[in-house]
């Protein structure tokens, strides 16, 4: 039942649901064939005023332990603008902020079709999510706002929302990413002077206890590790941050090329390592300069930040 299960997952998280249909279509500039024929479904949020605005930048989706749930994220620019644009600060004012989160769609795939049974609102995401091994909690990267939140189902109201203690916060303020800061005490800097980078939670994943969980960094070159006492617990410790480059765990490689833009994480069986896909740009100022495109290797941080 799983395969079955599986195909409909990637199928929707291209906005397409299995229908059968006579002949199978070309996908465009690939030169392959989708089988069945599918059927474009669009990622309407049903926003209460905007009921017409449908999503976009649909870029994980993930099945749930059990087999019968799919999660699809989107993580993009789902800005749903005003119409006119204010006379004053346009660019400010210029879409409606509470109708402009990103979302996750959770579909019932225990049937051939699958229904869509909640959608839930996430401020900012950036890829990242993962299923807690119970199946009754997920947890989302929340991208430039610097923490995970985690989403659990409740019992009572038959419906999915933020948990308690959530969400976790990764600690690195609105301008805390590595690089140049356009924070100062004097005021306003001239505009050219205006640069940083900002925080940015990507990647995310748990070890198969539930009891450790694992956030990348892609602004910091890091990973951040919570711990729980036991699988189910909402009580996570606070985050323990491990750089990435090798320089800073170790003086003798200082130097060493690794461990920047980490953008994924896997967690190996129950906490013992995590290995962290690093995706490595060339540009002036790295440590590691390619003439290639982008290189994409992993980091690995193995026995440190377990649940012992």
């Amino acid at each position: 039942m799983r395969g079955p299960r599986l195909a409909i997952a990637l199928a929707i998280a291209c906005r397409i649901i299995v229908a059968q249909q006579p002949h199978p279509p070309a996908l465009p500039n690939m030169g392959q064939d989708l089988t069945p024929l599918g059927t474009l479904v669009p990622l309407n949020p049903v926003i209460a005023d905007n009921p017409d605005w449908v999503a976009t930048h649909a870029v994980t989706s993930l099945v749930s332990p059990q087999g019968d749930m799919l999660l699809v994220l989107t993580s993009g620019y789902n800005r749903v603008f005003t119409s006119p644009l204010p006379s004053i600060s346009p660019l400010l004012g210029a879409f409606n902020r509470a109708d402009s989160p990103e979302h996750v769609f959770i579909y019932d795939i225990t049937t051939s079709t699958p229904s869509l049974k909640q959608v839930v609102a996430i401020p900012n995401t950036f890829s990242g999510i993962t299923f807690d091994p119970s199946g009754q909690a997920f947890y989302v990267a929340g991208g430039p706002s610097d923490n995970i939140h985690i989403i659990a189902f409740d019992h009572d109201t038959g419906e999915w929302g933020e948990a308690k203690n959530s969400p976790l916060n990764l600690g690195h303020g609105p301008l805390g990413g590595l690089g140049l800061n356009a924070t100062s005490s004097a005021g306003l800097l001239p505009i050219n002077e205006q640069v940083a980078v900002t925080p940015c939670a990507a990647g995310v994943a748990i070890s198969g206890d539930g009891r450790t969980l694992v956030a990348v960094n892609y602004g910091n070159d890091s990973i951040t590790i919570f711990n729980r006492g036991y699988a189910g617990s909402s009580n996570w410790s606070t985050g323990t941050e491990l750089d990435l480059r090798p320089g800073k765990s170790s003086a003798a490689q200082t130097g060493v090329p690794g461990g920047e833009y980490p953008f994924w994480v896997v967690v190996k069986g129950n906490g013992g390592s995590a290995i962290a896909i690093c995706i490595e740009p060339s540009r002036p100022g790295d440590r590691r300069r390619e003439s290639g495109p982008d290189a994409i290797r992993d980091c690995t941080h193995r026995g440190q930040g377990s649940a012992q």
